[in-house]
C-alpha cells in the first residue's frame, strides 16, 4: 500500500511540474534535471499493467535519475494481493514485486530480484527491512548512486533478453 501511495504522490507532482516549469527548480538543478536521485520500490503492491497506464517510467522521469524495483518470488502477501484484486481489477495480474511466475523489467527501471528464500512471519513482506544483503544494495545505491553493475549482484538475461540482477550472499 505504501508504493501506491508514493506512485500516486509522484504522479501529482509530474503534473504539478508540467503546468509550473519552474516548481522545485532548485532541486532539479541539484539532481541533474530530476526531483530525486533515486526511487526505490520494495516489494510494490501494484498491478503491472497499472504500471505501465499509469505511472510508466516516461511518466516519472523528470522526478527521478533512477528507479529500482526489488522483488522476490515467495512474498506471500503479494500473492494474496493478485487474489483480493481480481474482483476489482478484473484480472489476475502479477504485481511489480513479485517474481513468482516472471520478472517485471521495463526501461528505466532496475529489476533486482531477491531469490531469497522468506520466512512465513507476517506473509513474508516485511522481510525487505531485515534481509542484510539488500540492505546493503540499497545503502551503496543512495550513499555512492553505485549502478547496478558496481554493485554486489550477479546480472541475469531473461527469456525475453532484458537484463535484471540478483543480489548475492556476502
Amino acid at each position: 500500500m505504501g508504493a501506491y501511495i508514493l506512485m500516486n504522490s509522484l504522479t501529482i507532482i509530474n503534473e504539478r511540474i508540467n503546468k509550473t516549469p519552474n516548481l522545485l527548480i532548485a532541486r532539479r538543478n541539484k539532481n541533474d534535471g530530476s526531483i530525486f536521485s533515486q526511487i526505490i520500490l520494495a516489494a510494490p503492491d501494484i498491478a503491472q499493467d497499472e504500471y505501465r497506464e499509469k505511472f510508466s517510467t516516461k511518466n516519472l522521469s523528470k522526478l527521478a535519475n533512477n528507479i529500482t524495483l526489488y522483488s522476490a518470488d515467495n512474498d506471500w502477501a503479494l500473492k494474496t494481493s493478485r487474489l483480493v484484486n481480481i474482483p476489482i481489477e478484473g484480472t489476475s495480474q502479477a504485481r511489480l514485486g513479485d517474481s513468482t511466475k516472471e520478472f517485471f523489467v521495463v526501461e528505466g527501471m532496475d529489476t533486482i530480484d531477491t531469490r531469497k528464500r522468506i520466512d512465513a512471519q507476517i506473509f513474508g513482506h516485511s522481510f525487505y527491512a531485515e534481509y542484510s544483503s539488500l540492505l546493503s544494495d540499497i545503502h551503496m545505491l543512495l550513499n555512492y548512486e553505485a549502478s547496478p553493475d558496481d554493485r554486489m549482484l550477479q546480472k541475469v538475461i531473461d527469456s525475453k533478453g532484458n537484463a535484471l540482477w540478483f543480489i548475492r550472499e556476502y
